[in-house]
């Protein structure tokens, strides 16, 4: 009997899990460095991450569950091992629709499980650029003020809404160089502070090569009437943060999603870290690497005020002029528009071989491991920060 490894504890995992278990393949374990996921176990298997699947010695192949194949696939290179396999071709739909999920609802399970899929078909494609997500920022307002958000938004005095106008042209241009995106994922910010969201939504509907808008929203703002007439389509999911208290509209807003048969995933606050801090710490080369190897959102692609970056934490002090701007650690769409045909080399190129950023040493760094704190602690006014400045040249 073949003995498997699935990288990914997660409804990817979960799926692949049951479809082993069909082609009566042994599951040694599932391996998995978040010890968030680790610590909500819902599965009799064991769970370990890669530097203990390394100490036990265990030998299997791994079915790689997560849908960013390619930073695990080198993971895994560099620790010695070959045997590895994708693992869409043990997502069968005839199955994976009528399987058990204990991680999250079956249709944000399924939704997981299709953009892994599409990302995982699109590395055989060498000519083809596909985007499993990207976060569309557009708002820097917020219903809430969390001392430690690690979006930046408490840093922000005078937050702003973007203009449609402007959002829908650096949209229009990305799709030029982007042949499919799975999820476009609408955020501040608290999104419903944008009194004109559902126009925004409604043009991302109408892309053809994008599959799905998820919402992000705090549950604080109750949508219009004019804004659920929009979001009432098949390609519009919610993820709703639940803060208790503070989520006001939480049950409203529920209530709403049930009745307009929209799917949403609630989930509660916690799990944050102390990743918020603006502060250069002089790191070198190796220390930036490691920072950015650990970081849990160095794959959070983002569009923010005209420009692609890959985490958004760098995004957001970037634009809060708390960092120098680096050349090369971020992309200006209409500069990227005036590339023609090498635009979209230069989108995959940074997309998918950037090591580490110089923009990373002003980050405590966002591992998975790190120590938790107190979520959501509110504050009376924006958060002071540095105004560093001035333009440094890596490279």
């Amino acid at each position: 009997m073949e003995e498997v490894i699935i990288y990914g504890y997660c409804s990817i995992g979960e799926a692949v899990y049951q479809e082993c278990i069909r082609r009566k393949l042994f599951v040694l374990c599932f391996c998995e460095d978040n010890k968030i996921r680790k610590n909500k176990a819902h599965t009799d298997i064991d769970i370990f991450s890669l530097d203990e699947i390394v100490q036990k010695k265990l030998d299997g192949k791994f079915l790689i569950c997560i849908p960013n194949a390619t930073p695990v696939i080198k993971k895994l290179q560099r620790v010695g091992y070959k045997n590895w396999e994708l693992a869409f071709t043990y997502l069968l739909k005839e199955h994976y629709l009528y399987d058990t999920y204990l991680l999250k609802s079956k249709e944000v399970a399924i939704r997981e499980i299709e953009s892994c899929i599409l990302s995982h078909e699109s590395l055989n494609v060498s000519d083809k650029l596909f985007l499993r997500s990207i976060d569309l920022e557009i708002t820097e307002k917020c219903s809430m003020r969390c001392r430690d958000c690690s979006n930046l938004m408490q840093y922000y005095k005078i937050p702003k809404n973007y203009l449609v106008e402007e959002l829908i042209n650096w949209l229009n241009i990305l799709l030029k160089y982007v042949d499919e995106i799975y999820e476009i994922r609408i955020l501040g910010g608290e999104p419903f502070m944008h009194s004109e969201i559902h126009r925004v939504i409604e043009k991302i509907i109408s892309y053809s090569t994008v599959h799905r808008v998820v919402i992000y929203s705090n549950a604080t703002i109750m949508p219009t009437k004019e804004m659920w007439d929009v979001m009432e389509n098949e390609k519009v999911s919610f993820s709703i943060t639940n803060y208790g208290r503070l989520s006001r509209n939480l049950l409203n807003m529920q209530q709403e999603l049930d009745k307009r048969n929209i799917t949403y995933d609630i989930h509660e606050m916690g799990n944050w870290t102390q990743c918020a801090d603006i502060k250069k710490h002089n790191r070198d080369r190796i220390q930036l690497e490691e920072i950015y190897n650990k970081c849990c959102a160095k794959n959070l692609v983002t569009l923010l005020a005209g420009k692609i970056f890959k985490c958004p934490y760098i995004a957001n002090a970037v634009n809060l002029g708390a960092i120098p701007i680096i050349e090369g650690e971020f992309l200006d769409l209409e500069q990227l528009d005036k590339m023609g045909l090498e635009a979209k080399r230069k989108l995959r190129d940074y997309l998918n071989v950037k090591e580490y950023f110089l923009s990373c040493d002003y980050c405590n760094g966002r591992s998975f491991d790190a120590e938790e704190i107190e979520p959501a602690i509110q504050i009376l006014e924006p958060r002071d920060y540095v105004v560093i400045g001035g333009d440094i040249y890596g490279k």
